[in-house]
């Protein structure tokens, strides 16, 4: 699944996750979820996280499927970990 086209055409994605980071991976083992951001921040989160159907379906799409996987988001944005912490 090509995810930049994915994201595009997710029409609940909240707006400041798409502008968050130019690039972000996502590393799946057993059911925790690393999220990594371009400036080192790390993201750990357990089975779902909470409220965001997108990385809902991520994990629902790839758990056990894929272990690494790259997310170009189609804004350019800096984060802000206040914020991250909110979306994730």
């Amino acid at each position: 699944m090509e995810f930049i086209r994915f994201i595009d055409n997710y029409e609940s994605v909240h707006p400041t996750l798409k502008a968050i980071m130019k690039k972000t991976t996502f590393t799946f083992h057993d059911k925790k979820l690393t999220i990594s951001h371009a400036n080192k921040l790390e993201y750990n989160k357990l089975e779902e996280p909470r409220n965001n159907a997108l990385l809902k379906q991520i994990l629902d799409e790839f758990m056990g499927v894929s272990t690494e996987l790259e997310i170009i988001f189609l804004s350019k944005g800096k984060i802000d970990p206040n914020i991250a912490n909110d979306i994730f």
